[in-house]
């Protein structure tokens, strides 16, 4: 046997020795444990010691050392595979001991050399053998001694639940070579489906590699988990499980094909109508995916940063308001201050649930006294936020609603036409979302239109009045402030105009239409602003406009 093996690590000449023994390993095979046969057991187990000394020896050419490890890989899987069939077999066996139940000293004398066989077995099952070569430095022996104990646990599943054999495994994931993770992982891809209790054992070392360096690792765990999803859809990490095959979408081009048809598969074929249970589990999974990319750990520590980030810009702004009243440097802070405000805007817009908290603190700087293009762009941006931030708010107090309503209400009376759209679009989101307090937008919209009205009544009555020209300003905010209200506020709801018949939008737009035929290119222009609004584009199939 010794001779046989050595020339089976590399070819020497024209003659090849490795089918020779590889055809006396199966022959032994064959013939263990067979009565007629009794050398085959002694002869397999002065080879099992030889090929455990051949690849044990380091100074064994790498060749010979993993051609020996192959060949206890066969060995022990076959043995494990006699093993596993004996214990199924309980009926043959109780039938062998009631035959000779009569003999009392042939029972004491099997049942010690049973012992026996079980002890000194414990001591060199090849498994345990193969266990301690994962550990080798030689990527070559690791990657077989994977492959070698693959094959064993192919033939008994139950062994990957021992400790000593999850510890191996778990040890090979970890391995700085590519081949032997992807080996490892194939070997968990193999059987974890069978036995579910196997998936759970192995689901956090298996999940770990989905973010492998190796790509042929990466793929190999997406497919183990479509199959887990698949085969096992009652997995309780089924949600986890697909965020993290979704998260690979980004990836290089063959696995973000991968995921795209393993979700393919999963969520977009269709179920058969019968089957309520299987899709009810599909929504599920569906809306629990959604709600767990949110709540994922990866997540927290970025929200964490976030709101650190937001609650010391809030405080900044505070120190900031301070420090204009006492700097002689007025125009370096309040740039400061714009930019903080700006940056709390930007946050809004990602998640404006972070600034919830803080909405109380910003309302006053709707009242900032407007004399630089900074103080414009405080009240812009402020108004921005309490658009995004108040009605994500719970039971905000009437009294601090009624004062956004009124300081917003204020600024469109008082400044242009940037902070009136800012702010009628804030005012829309609260009256709209929160306070419904109709009366008081309807009061502010019958105040520019009523004025629009009388305008042009008096310039229908006399075209070469002056009136227009002496109600300019006032004409112009008319003009696009009702446009912006109308963009915001379906003014045709029972809410504002009561039981009346009339059509308020069409009477705007035949208004607004009225005044781009002025003579002032300024007037012009201002309904146009006001026509450009959201709102018109249902209703300009309607008319037939004709230039002036």
């Amino acid at each position: 046997m010794h001779f046989l093996l050595n020339r089976c690590g590399s070819k020497q000449g024209e003659e090849d020795y490795r089918p020779l023994f590889e055809n006396f390993i199966q022959d032994l095979l064959s013939t263990v444990n067979k009565p007629e046969w009794p050398a085959a057991e002694l002869l397999l187990s002065l080879l099992g010691r030889l090929l455990v000394h051949q690849f044990s020896n380091k100074s064994t050419e790498m060749a010979l050392r993993v051609a020996s490890l192959d060949y206890l890989g066969t060995v022990a899987a076959r043995l494990r595979k006699d093993a596993v069939t004996s214990k199924m077999d309980q009926g043959s066996i109780a039938r062998i001991l009631k035959q000779v139940s009569g003999g009392e000293d042939e029972i004491q004398q099997l049942q010690k050399a049973l012992l026996d066989y079980l002890d000194e077995n414990t001591e060199t099952d090849a498994s345990l053998v193969i266990l301690r070569v994962l550990g080798e430095n030689a990527i070559a022996v690791r990657t077989k001694a994977m492959k070698c104990l693959s094959e064993v646990v192919a033939v008994d599943p139950s062994i990957l639940a021992r400790l000593d054999m999850q510890r191996g495994v778990h040890g090979r994931l970890m391995d700085n070579s590519t081949s032997v993770r992807e080996a490892a992982v194939e070997l968990l891809g193999r059987f974890v489906l069978c036995r579910p209790q196997l998936a759970e054992q192995y689901y956090d070392m298996l999940i770990e590699r989905i973010l492998d360096t190796g790509i042929s690792v990466r793929k190999r765990v997406i497919k183990i988990l479509r199959d887990i999803c698949i085969e096992q859809p009652t997995f309780p990490k089924i949600t986890e499980m697909c965020v993290k095959m979704i998260r690979r979408v980004n990836d290089e081009e063959g696995i973000k094909k991968l995921v795209n048809e393993t979700f393919q598969k999963l969520w977009f074929t269709p179920t058969p109508h019968h089957d309520k249970e299987a899709m009810t589990r599909k929504i599920l999974n569906i809306t629990d995916v959604l709600l767990k990319s949110e709540e994922d750990a990866s997540y927290k520590p970025v929200k964490k940063a976030c709101t650190q980030l937001v609650d010391n810009l809030v405080e900044h702004i505070l120190k900031y308001e301070e420090s204009l009243s006492d700097s002689d440097n007025k125009g370096v802070n309040s740039g400061r201050l714009v930019a903080c405000i700006t940056t709390l805007f930007l946050f809004s817009k990602i998640r404006p649930q972070l600034m919830v908290k803080h909405a109380m603190t910003m309302q006053p700087y709707l009242t900032t006294k407007c004399s630089t293009q900074n103080d414009f762009m405080v009240i812009c941006n402020v108004a921005k936020i309490l658009e995004l931030v108040v009605p994500l708010m719970e039971h905000p107090s009437e009294t601090f609603l009624a004062t956004i309503e009124e300081d917003l209400m204020k600024l469109i009376i008082k400044y242009g036409m940037t902070v009136v759209q800012h702010c009628v679009s804030c005012l829309g989101a609260v009256v709209n979302k929160v306070t419904q307090n109709y009366k008081f937008v309807w009061a502010c919209f019958n105040r520019y239109y009523g004025a629009l009205l009388k305008l042009k009544s008096q310039h229908q009555e006399d075209p070469n009045s002056t009136i227009l020209t002496a109600n300019k300003p006032a004409l112009l905010r008319s003009l696009f402030t009702v446009g912006a209200l109308c963009r915001h506020f379906d003014f045709d709801q029972e809410d504002f105009k009561g039981n009346s018949k009339v059509n308020i939008k069409d009477k705007v737009l035949e208004l607004l239409m009225y005044f781009t035929k002025h003579s002032d290119e300024e007037v012009q222009t201002k309904a146009i602003i006001g026509l450009e609004e959201d709102w018109v584009r249902d209703h300009l199939a309607k008319l037939d406009i004709h230039g002036p």
